[in-house]
């Protein structure tokens, strides 16, 4: 398992990927390392000419053809070239219009790289006429862990609200974001954004925000090795406020750490040897919205998962009301 993070941003054609893309490059990832992967079903390949000379270390353009269905060798090739001349924080791969992303996640995951969340644009104003016309619409909805409404100001309030419950029909699971021309925080979406919120929640609670607009972080560590069946069970039964979680867990009866990565609801855990040495504690930084009414249950709640504990963690986060 590669280190280097990648996040699939999809969406129809014209429902504002590269636009968010754009802005994301231009406002957000804290200074990181980002490298982008654009791919085009045509031949010129105009999101790529859009964002090059943008805030990118390496940029590969995948012009005619789909990614998803391209094969293994296009994309490892492409993402062998950025590793290697860029070594970014960060890749961004910006699938065609016409790409469901299960099957990019597939190749990434055989390729030996980390899918960080795949997101979603969608066009509010063209969505529903989309829908009826391609069934990949309702694919990347139904897949995405992040679902950005776009273009709202093309909508009126009756069909947003129809919208909104269409999506979350389609994916209940997914964190929903409403916006328009793309303008959204990279904190959330994007890998790098986590490293800021880690040094932020490390702040006195006088000097962090608690607006409660913000998105904000909190951090569990622990030099004791934790029971997996217990951490995955708290886990499950985080609040909906809590979008992600990521980090470095060591588990008992288990020489390697392990890579967590926990996006709305959707929990990763595998080997990470290439760290086999490196990790004297277990390090979580937990991130979403409000996070100071359900911190302290989660902190205690994952203490009991530390392995030697004989209580639940379950009972914890059920008594407080959360799962």
């Amino acid at each position: 398992m590669k280190l280097v993070p990648v996040d699939i941003v999809t969406g129809f054609l014209g429902s504002g990927k590269t636009t968010l893309i754009k802005h994301v490059l231009e406002k957000g990832l804290h200074g990181q390392r980002v490298a982008v992967i654009v791919n085009d079903l045509a031949d010129v390949n105009v999101d790529g000419a859009v964002l090059r000379g943008m805030n990118v270390d390496k940029m590969v353009e995948l012009s005619s053809g789909c990614v998803c269905c391209s094969g293994l060798y296009r994309l490892g090739a492409g993402l062998e070239e950025i590793v290697q001349n860029a070594q970014p924080a960060l890749i961004v791969i910006e699938t065609s219009g016409a790409a469901a992303p299960a099957p990019v996640v597939a190749q990434l995951n055989e390729l030996g790289y980390r899918t960080d969340a795949v997101t979603a644009v969608v066009d509010a104003a063209a969505f529903f006429a989309m829908e009826k016309a391609e069934p990949v619409v309702a694919e990347q909805v139904a897949e995405a862990d992040f679902l950005v409404m776009n273009k709202l100001d093309l909508v009126d309030a009756a069909n947003l609200e129809k919208l909104r419950k269409t999506l979350s029909r389609l994916n209940p699971r997914a964190h929903r974001i409403e916006t328009t021309f793309g303008a959204v925080a990279s904190d959330l979406l994007f890998a790098t954004g986590v490293r800021a919120l880690r040094e932020r929640a490390r702040l006195s609670p006088e000097v962090r925000q608690a607006h409660p607009d913000t998105i904000d972080s909190f951090v569990f560590e622990t030099e004791e090795p934790m029971r997996r069946d217990r951490l995955e069970r708290c886990l499950a039964k985080l609040p909906e406020t809590i979008y992600r979680v990521k980090g470095f867990v060591r588990l008992s009866r288990e020489s390697e750490p392990f890579l967590l990565n926990v996006t709305c609801g959707r929990l990763n855990l595998v080997p990470f040897r290439e760290m086999k040495n490196g990790l004297p504690t277990t390090q979580m930084v937990f991130v979403g919205r409000q996070t100071d009414r359900s911190r302290q249950a989660i902190l205690e709640a994952l203490s009991r998962c530390v392995a030697g504990k004989r209580s639940s963690p379950r009972s914890i986060l059920s008594r407080l009301g959360f799962g």
